[in-house]
């Protein structure tokens, strides 16, 4: 579960991790941290898992009690805070097993990255950005997958190259695909596009209503 985002840098937000083993009906706290947004969660079996979260008043650059990225061994009882490099924040990000993952950040530019070692390193892959604000990562396998920065781009190499795969008005806020095919992009403006043959063609699909918000997930 994630804490809700303000706006306010002066309001003291806290996270949360929740937990719930009745399908919702009951759930109890993992986590709490003062001052800290969780924005994502990770969790690869019932006892790897991740969070990345930002401190409410870091802004870049971003100082020791800014970003800050959380793991579990033991389903969440205990968390261990493994240290980002400097002007690193995790916005986004996707476990493909307990080691190798993608993440992305909104703090400076493209920033995209790469781990294979549960988190302990990162490496950079943004090759061929155009455009900023990395806010969503969706890899269907290691070397597969899409980016979000404003536009939606496509890798097919680990991310040593990205090429765009869509381009509209409005800005990606969500991305799913089920294979290298078949996807949905959620966009500004509360409107999802879904392709079948890996984003030559997409098609807007009709949502219950239209509230002119973004779809986030």
């Amino acid at each position: 579960a994630l804490a809700g985002v303000t706006n306010n840098a002066t309001y003291q937000d806290t996270g949360f991790v929740l937990h719930t083993t009745n399908g919702g009906t009951n759930w109890f706290t993992l986590l709490t941290k003062p001052s800290f947004t969780f924005y994502t969660i990770a969790i690869v079996d019932s006892f790897i898992g991740y969070i990345g979260c930002d401190s409410l008043f870091g802004t870049p650059p971003f100082t020791i009690a800014s970003p800050r990225f959380y793991k579990t061994t033991n389903g969440g009882i205990n968390w261990i805070n493994i240290p980002l490099i400097p002007n690193m924040a995790i916005n986004d990000m996707q476990f493909l097993n307990r080691d190798s993952a993608w993440e992305c950040g909104l703090s400076a530019g493209p920033d995209v990255r790469t781990t294979t070692d549960g988190g302990l390193t990162w490496t950079a892959r943004t090759n061929c950005f155009t455009t900023g604000g990395t806010s969503k990562v969706f890899f269907i396998n290691y070397n597969t997958g899409w980016c979000g920065a404003g536009w939606l781009y496509r890798t097919t190499n680990a991310g040593l190259n990205w090429a765009l795969n869509a381009q509209f008005v409005e800005n990606v806020k969500s991305i799913y695909f089920i294979n290298e095919s078949t996807g949905w992009v959620g966009y500004d403006g509360y409107k999802i596009r879904y392709t079948s043959n890996g984003g030559t063609n997409w098609v807007a699909q009709t949502l219950p209503s239209l509230f002119g918000t973004p779809i986030y997930d």
